[in-house]
């Protein structure tokens, strides 16, 4: 990951939290959304991960206390082993999980309460792999090498231990499909640039 990469990542999330995507928005976001102050240091963890530059190595333990800081203080827990696309949502502090090596497509909201958890073994044995455009509502359970569709909107403390399809609504203990059309309201403020727009705008 290159630094413009990440800078871009950051935009995207920023981006969710209401569009504005201003440095002082960025500052605002920093001390008023705990999620975008976790999905940050996500980031920045992932990035330090993958330098090479010897400068890193040091700055990959600093950053491992400030990261672990907030997990305690927000209850927000997001590893850098995570699987991350663009635009990732938090709505809500406190009891949020998600394994090592889940996988999040792009504009994810996640929910307070939420768990992403690995199964070690029999059917469904691994980590959820979440597509693009899903809400996870407050409560909701993940539960093993489950592939939730693109559009899934999962429901207030479901258990999900089976694929869904894409669109689907899915709620209950087991969870089950409520509905094939899922609104697309639970999902707001992804009409940020692609990379390469976004590129060329700030060149401009």
């Amino acid at each position: 990951m290159t630094v413009s990469e990440l800078r871009y990542l950051w935009y995207t999330d920023l981006h969710r939290y209401g569009g504005g995507t201003s440095f002082r928005t960025h500052l605002k976001a920093m001390r008023y959304e705990p999620g975008y102050r976790c999905s940050y240091h996500y980031r920045l963890a992932v990035y330090l991960g993958q330098s090479r530059n010897p400068l890193a190595i040091v700055a990959r333990k600093l950053h491992a206390l400030v990261r672990e800081h907030y997990m305690y203080k927000y209850g927000i827990r997001v590893p850098p082993e995570t699987k991350v696309g663009r635009g990732l949502y938090i709505g809500h502090f406190s009891g949020l999980i998600v394994a090592p090596n889940v996988v999040l497509g792009d504009n994810c909201s996640l929910s307070q309460g939420v768990t992403l958890g690995f199964k070690p073994s029999g059917a469904y044995a691994g980590n959820p792999v979440v597509g693009n455009n899903v809400y996870i509502a407050p409560g909701a359970k993940i539960i093993g090498a489950v592939t939730l569709g693109d559009g899934v909107v999962v429901g207030a403390n479901a258990v999900v231990t089976r694929d869904v399809a894409p669109g689907c609504v899915v709620a209950g203990v087991p969870a089950r499909v409520l509905s094939t059309e899922a609104d697309p309201v639970y999902v707001g403020n992804t009409d940020y640039l692609d990379y390469e727009a976004w590129r060329a705008a700030r060149r401009s």
